[in-house]
């Protein structure tokens, strides 16, 4: 009986010390924010800064009802953090910027094929001149893209062609799919009045929209609408970035003199783009006693590689 007390004791005091280390955890900023195994590039600033509840209703919750689920992985954290509009306006991530923040890279393809499947996130390949990678957008994010461009459309057949594929999106889950498929989930809405006739005027707006792009005969790829512009940002960029240190004496610079730099071609925060080549190999960055040095790699000096 005594030793069954005693459990009864210890058990509360060990509900009372995680009450109340939630509590303090709820008034920290988010750069304190414990990131167990993210990290970022060597001297890479602001790693993940959002992704923690914050103090509030939440943290009044009974231990008992506390769930770990709600809180974000450490690559939907990356992602929410990358697609800040702070530093990016398009609110499009690239795949290969998640490897500069989350270390497993195994684990971060097989978070982002968890997320695409739940319909968290939405994944497209992204051809980027030389280098193709997969983009990818959280699902509201997407939604909004989507809505901007009907609206643009200025036409009531437009709108509801679009809203109702809107409403498909959770069955919409992988990078493409064949038309026929398309017209199938679209005909089971059930305030879509699409007839088969109608298939070729829904892929021509969705294609017009910058939605669908033909990927062969019958089978499309989904698509970001105005990627064309991301795309052009990226390549110059790249080029850019590669001048800035190609034309300091031993073609190397420090890391946190090159973030004070202003590109001229990307309305992207450069960190964007530093996430993007170091993601993609393209810089080397190397710990020194002054700080950390970013070069490019020998063999990327070869024409092409940007």
């Amino acid at each position: 009986t005594m030793k069954r007390q005693a459990g009864k004791e210890e058990e509360a005091k060990g509900k009372e010390r995680f009450k109340r280390r939630r509590q303090d955890e709820g008034k920290q900023s988010d750069n304190d924010l414990p990131q167990s195994s993210v990290s970022s590039a060597p001297g890479l600033e602001g790693g993940i800064s959002g992704g923690h509840i914050s103090a509030g209703s939440s943290y009044e919750l009974e231990v008992d009802e506390f769930d770990a689920d709600a809180i974000p992985s450490d690559t939907f954290a990356a992602i929410i953090s990358l697609a800040g509009e702070s530093i990016n306006p398009t609110k499009v991530v690239l795949r290969h910027q998640l490897y500069s923040v989350v270390k497993d890279r195994t684990a971060v393809d097989r978070e982002i094929n968890r997320l695409r499947k739940a319909n968290k996130i939405r994944y497209f390949a992204l051809p980027t001149g030389g280098r193709d990678c997969q983009a990818i957008m959280l699902t509201e994010d997407f939604v909004d893209a989507v809505t901007t461009s009907i609206y643009a459309e200025k036409n009531a057949r437009a709108g509801k062609i679009g809203m109702v594929f809107l409403q498909c999106l959770p069955k919409l889950t992988s990078s493409y799919i064949a038309k026929s498929k398309l017209f199938e989930i679209l005909q089971a809405t059930e305030d879509a009045s699409i007839t088969k006739e109608d298939a070729e005027s829904v892929t021509s707006l969705l294609m017009r929209l910058g939605v669908l792009i033909r990927r062969r005969a019958g089978e499309y790829l989904f698509s970001i609408p105005r990627a064309s512009g991301l795309i052009v940002a990226l390549h110059d960029a790249r080029k850019e970035i590669k001048r800035i240190i190609q034309k300091r004496m031993y073609k190397e610079i420090l890391l946190k003199e090159l973030e004070k730099k202003r590109l001229k071609k990307s309305k992207m925060d450069i960190e964007y783009h530093i996430r993007d080549m170091h993601g993609l190999s393209l810089l080397e960055f190397v710990q020194t006693s002054v700080g950390v040095l970013v070069r490019i790699p020998p063999e990327d000096f070869r024409e092409g590689k940007f």
